[in-house]
């Protein structure tokens, strides 16, 4: 059982910040054209991964810069339900597609594990 829950703004409904039973982690916008990382360091982990389009429609791409590639990613909705998990071999590989075709309209929390520590992003599907 996995539990989380989010800080929202009261009048932008923006998630400010939400914990796990993983820990505190922080949620932060993508921005695909910043390019800072220099280790594995936990600020520098935001910016291993971008997620897009966001909103989605029906695939949802991930690309990392990380060396070891993503090793998982899961797929919670707003209740903190799992949705979906999706392992991945060892590889090198830096671009991911997943179908996110049976998501309902709504907004999702990606768990992405890089490196044995995890990212969380927010994405929209439409």
């Amino acid at each position: 059982v996995y539990v989380i829950a989010f800080v929202q703004d009261e009048n932008t409904k923006a998630v400010l910040n939400a914990g796990s039973s993983w820990g505190q982690i922080t949620i932060k916008e993508d921005d695909p054209k910043e390019d800072t990382t220099t280790g594995l360091e936990e600020d520098d982990l935001w910016d291993l991964a971008w997620l897009y389009p966001n909103p989605i429609e029906n695939q949802l791409q991930i690309r990392t810069k990380a060396a070891q590639g993503i090793s998982q990613i899961r797929i919670f909705d707003v209740s903190g339900k799992e949705i979906l998990q999706q392992t991945f071999p060892i590889s090198s590989e830096q671009n991911y597609m997943v179908s996110v075709n049976d998501l309902l309209s709504g907004i999702y929390f990606v768990y992405i594990e890089i490196a044995g520590q995890w990212v969380a992003k927010r994405i929209v599907k439409q």
